[in-house]
């Protein structure tokens, strides 16, 4: 009775992984199955094409995966395809650019007020930003190749997350971000 009661004024929520539409396998000439996906990290955009019944073949950028010098960025690709199962049941194609290069500039002409020379560099892309663009990427395009539940478990572990942090802009007065300069009395 008091629950019926409550159960008035209250409203139901659905789960949120519920209502999201997974797309279906694509099939190319070969009748091999494949599905894209688009994952971001920083300023790092990541372009993924997942090909079902392959050997386990990543190619990142036309390198293997030791185009990742540091083991952490290894592990991190690899993450989805061990937490689904698919490690050597899929191939994996993966491309990644510079936010800034999708504009209409590039390294030879810099963009306005930027200082490019001796001490001034651009701005490279980091490979931990890659790293987890891939990694996004790559787990939204198995979702494809995977049930629900997995889906949900995915879902749950955070591989279907983006993740919005950026770098915080340098502040007027100080040397960076957060770090003032070195304080001196006189």
């Amino acid at each position: 009775m008091a629950k019926d009661f409550i159960m008035e004024y209250r409203k139901e929520v659905k789960a949120v992984s519920s209502q999201i539409q997974i797309p279906p396998l694509m099939y190319d000439e070969n009748d091999r199955p494949y599905m894209t996906a688009k994952g971001m990290r920083k300023y790092c955009i990541a372009n993924v094409v997942v090909r079902g019944n392959g050997t386990g073949k990543v190619d990142i950028n036309g390198q293997n995966l030791l185009y990742f010098e540091f083991m952490q960025d290894r592990e991190q690709v690899m993450s989805p395809l061990t937490f689904t199962g698919l490690l050597f049941k899929v191939d994996i194609e993966c491309k990644t650019m510079h936010e800034e290069m999708t504009k209409e500039w590039s390294r030879d002409s810099p963009p306005i007020g930027s200082k490019v020379g001796p001490g001034n560099t651009w701005r490279e892309l980091g490979t931990t930003a890659q790293a987890g663009a891939i990694r996004l990427a790559l787990s939204l395009a198995l979702r494809s190749f995977v049930d629900e539940k997995m889906v949900e478990k995915m879902r749950l572990a955070g591989l279907l997350t983006q993740d919005v942090r950026r770098r915080e802009r340098k502040k007027w007065g100080q040397e960076g971000a957060r770090r003032k300069y070195t304080w001196k009395k006189r």
